[in-house]
């Protein structure tokens, strides 16, 4: 059976989210004497507290749609139906797929050895340009939909009940889930770039390109990075779904960045990563003594990643603490 004292706060917190922060706490507090009057009386005529409660709740419905009504703000589509289904999938996929799009093309901008600039003005064009299709595209879909499809099929709010409200979550808790966010988007670019790191090449000699990466180190390179991405994408995916970052948690992520220091700062050290005679050939004749043994930017490349890899499983174990502490009654 649902745990329902809590279940009037996060109710409150789900409402308060839909709106600006000047309006919030008007809201909570209008809809807090309506929650309670109405419990009240439900109690008064003989049920129990918190059957009341759940009672009062579930006939309230969504708290995204009820903070609308109080807003006289419809959430309205072509219709109001699929409001709350088009507004997720926009926030959630359309961004995915801008980013994507702007890798994507970014890459494709750098192989055929175009400028920074040319490259930079690819990227962003072609991000905004998908984005606005994977928009369109959505909201026609569910216009169509809407005209042909039962609510009751596909609209988030059809059959909402009170069990379904997320937790209630401090500042602190919401700083998290952003930084979660924007792992996620981070390590989306991330994949993208090791994925497409062995075209990036230079123009030599009319229509030749150079690879600047080793080949044979990166032929091996390429896929124990892509899995080691894979692995902490998915970690980062599984916790906002259970809206909590465990111990267990910081653990694997300690464990990926420990296994991201040993698979990358032996090829830094002993500059196995660039090809020298492409350094060279592309009119950096210091290259190959810099990013070699010992070389100033071995060096700084070695530090560099065990600071941010240390300071990665840090803040996961700090995280992970500040959660516990918030769980422990």
């Amino acid at each position: 059976m649902t745990n329902r004292t809590d279940l009037t706060a996060r109710y409150l917190d789900a409402a308060a989210a839909q709106v600006r922060e000047p309006q919030r706490d008007a809201l909570r507090r209008e809809l807090a004497e309506r929650i309670a009057d109405t419990v009240d009386a439900r109690v008064a005529a003989g049920a129990a507290p918190a059957d009341a409660e759940y009672a009062t709740l579930a006939a309230l419905g969504h708290p995204a749609a009820l903070a609308a009504d109080y807003l006289d703000r419809p959430l309205q589509l072509i219709g109001p139906r699929y409001y709350l289904l088009w507004r997720r999938l926009v926030r959630v996929v359309v961004p995915i797929a801008g980013v994507v799009a702007a890798v994507g093309s970014a890459v494709g901008a750098v192989t055929e050895g175009l400028g920074a600039a040319q490259v930079i003005g690819a990227g962003i064009g072609t991000g905004v340009q998908i984005a606005v299709y994977v928009a369109a595209g959505i909201t026609f879909v569910l216009a169509v939909m809407e005209r042909n499809v039962p609510a009751k099929d596909l609209d988030p709010s059809a059959g909402w009940r009170p069990e379904q409200l997320p937790e209630v979550q401090t500042p602190s808790a919401r700083t998290v889930r952003n930084d979660q966010i924007g792992d996620v988007v981070w390590l989306a670019i991330l994949g993208a770039l090791v994925f497409f790191g062995n075209q990036l090449s230079f123009v030599r000699g009319g229509d030749a390109h150079t690879q600047f990466l080793d080949a044979g180190t990166w032929s091996w390179l390429r896929w124990a990075l892509l899995a080691l991405v894979v692995v902490e994408l998915v970690l980062v995916l599984v916790s906002l779904a259970r809206r909590r970052w465990t111990w267990w948690f910081a653990g694997v992520n300690a464990t990926v960045n420990a296994a991201t220091v040993a698979v990358l700062v032996p090829v830094l050290s002993t500059g196995r990563l660039l090809d020298p005679g492409a350094l060279t050939s592309a009119g950096w004749a210091d290259g190959p003594e810099l990013v070699g043994p010992g070389g100033t930017l071995a060096t700084v490349a070695v530090v560099a990643v065990v600071v941010l890899c240390v300071a990665d499983a840090v803040k996961g174990f700090v995280r992970a603490a500040r959660q516990s502490g918030r769980s422990t009654p």
